[in-house]
């Protein structure tokens, strides 16, 4: 059940329809909570659903909490090293990034890709992923040797495994083109 009313709010909530959207995720979220219990890990899913959703709607601070708490949760449960854990490290340091806190998200998309790192291999996309996250923050940081390396270090992972006109590798291509004419 709870499936289908995160799939009906995924599609109110990419029509703009964001009241319908808000109203399927607490739902979703309330039968995880009295199925489950609020701290179980499977609710910690429901739990980030809700943070994208507001985070899209621009209430960081309502955000924060629910990622800071499906963050509490998958720790306790799986550990700092696991690589859900990483995932939501990396939704927390991408909100604190696009609010310019950068202090905050770096050391979070740093151990994103750490964890992504010893888990998938330093070559696999899902490394690739992390990567992107830190040479964009890098990048706003003005650090720009260090996002230029992580940009090649991450078309050369997308380019391997999922090619040169794939969606994700186009993009890594685009932002780093960004970069380079901004620092040019």
């Amino acid at each position: 059940m709870t499936a289908v009313l995160d799939n009906l709010a995924e599609l109110y909530r990419y029509q703009g329809k964001y009241e319908q959207a808000g109203i399927y995720l607490h739902r979703s979220l309330a039968i995880y909570e009295k199925h489950l219990g609020p701290e179980n890990l499977s609710t910690s899913a429901g739990i980030i659903s809700l943070g994208i959703f507001y985070q899209t709607l621009g209430n960081y601070d309502l955000a924060e909490t629910l990622f800071q708490r499906a963050l509490a949760i998958r720790e306790r449960h799986l550990g700092s090293g696991h690589q859900s854990t990483a995932q939501c490290f990396g939704h927390l340091a991408i909100l604190y990034r696009g609010e310019g806190s950068y202090s905050k998200a770096e050391p979070l998309l740093q151990q994103a890709v750490a964890t992504r790192e010893r888990l998938s291999g330093p070559d696999h996309p899902a490394t690739g992923l992390a990567l992107h996250s830190l040479a964009l923050l890098y990048q706003r940081q003005g650090k720009n040797k260090q996002a230029d390396a992580l940009y090649q270090r991450v078309l050369a992972i997308y380019e391997q495994h999922l090619g040169k006109t794939h969606p994700r590798t186009l993009r890594v291509k685009n932002d780093y083109e960004h970069a380079l004419e901004k620092h040019l």
